[in-house]
């Protein structure tokens, strides 16, 4: 399988220190869904400026992992929800950041999980 992110903004940013980028890629896959679970109630609210702020939270994140359609449409939310508030056009957005992004924790598991030989090819 492809792998649709990448460790090397992480890499550069901790000196290669494997152990760290380890320890944030867990952080990341435990922290993720809960801010996805943030972003998706300020939308359901129609929290417009909560879901400009949860979006900002997520979009460091997702960006050390050069997720960068993901980074797009994270930043399209960031920026458009307050002005817009079309929650179709944000609901649909918020779909896609939200697939996409249980797929990379999926494949970010399995690196975990198999860090040794994952962490060769860093």
């Amino acid at each position: 399988m492809n792998k649709t992110y990448s460790y090397k903004v992480l890499k550069d940013f901790l000196d290669g220190d494997l152990e760290q980028i380890k320890d944030i890629t867990e952080t990341f896959i435990i922290s993720t869904p809960d801010i996805l679970n943030e972003l998706k109630a300020s939308l359901d609210s129609k929290n417009w400026d909560q879901l400009s702020k949860d979006a900002h939270k997520l979009k460091s994140s997702v960006k050390l992992y050069e997720i960068s359609d993901v980074v797009e449409e994270i930043l399209f939310i960031e920026k458009k929800a307050t002005e817009l508030k079309d929650f179709k056009l944000l609901e649909e957005k918020y779909k896609f950041i939200s697939e996409r992004l249980n797929k990379v924790i999926d494949q970010l598991q399995k690196d975990v999980d198999d860090w040794d030989l994952i962490s060769k090819e860093i």
